[in-house]
């Protein structure tokens, strides 16, 4: 399924996070908490048949504007144990506060093959090297710049300008411009 756009931004954003939100990047993330939540039951026969699942709130995705709920990421068997690996932490409740890298894949589910989400198994890069760029920080960079022009919110666009440290001009240049383009965008549509 494509995602339907409107000046870059999802037409009909979701409650919880789909493969093709990621729009074929990988995505780095924190997680900010897990808790329990009842979902309707895809095998139930009425709206009323419900299931607990385990959800995922990320720090980056909490607080999107035009929404009254952030982007929640449904915990499966597999995904809840690839993070386990990636954070050496098999105890859901101390995962806040750790990075991971979310990418879509082809995957089964219900007896058929569907895009889905899963967990790389490697915790993203944390910085890149201050001296200049080397190949291996020049294709950090590029990823870092997909990233950040999957971005839609000027407030997470400055929060992330804030987080960065000393000697990370490249990452600062390329904040800049998205925010810059994100600012343009908002005047457009007033």
């Amino acid at each position: 399924m494509t995602t339907v756009l409107i000046d870059g931004r999802p037409a009909f954003p979701g409650r919880y996070l789909k493969a093709e939100d990621l729009m074929g990047r990988d995505v780095h993330l924190t997680i900010a908490s897990v808790r329990i939540e009842a979902l309707r039951d895809p095998r139930g026969r009425t709206d009323e048949d419900t299931v607990d699942r385990y959800i995922m709130r990320f720090e980056e995705l909490s607080d999107r504007e035009g929404t009254d709920h952030p982007h929640l990421f449904v915990l499966n068997k597999t995904n809840a144990s690839a993070i386990a690996a990636v954070v050496h932490e098999p105890e859901m409740t101390k995962w806040q506060g750790k990075r991971i890298t979310l990418h879509p894949e082809r995957v089964k589910a219900f007896g058929q093959m569907v895009d889905g989400i899963r967990v790389r198994s490697k915790a993203p890069p944390v910085k890149v090297a201050e001296s200049g760029p080397e190949p291996k920080v020049a294709d950090e960079l590029e990823s870092y710049r997909s990233t950040i022009a999957a971005i839609t919110e000027p407030k997470l666009v400055a929060r992330l300008l804030d987080e960065l440290g000393e000697g990370q001009d490249e990452k600062r240049g390329i904040l800049e411009g998205r925010m810059e383009m994100l600012i343009t965008e908002e005047g457009a549509e007033k």
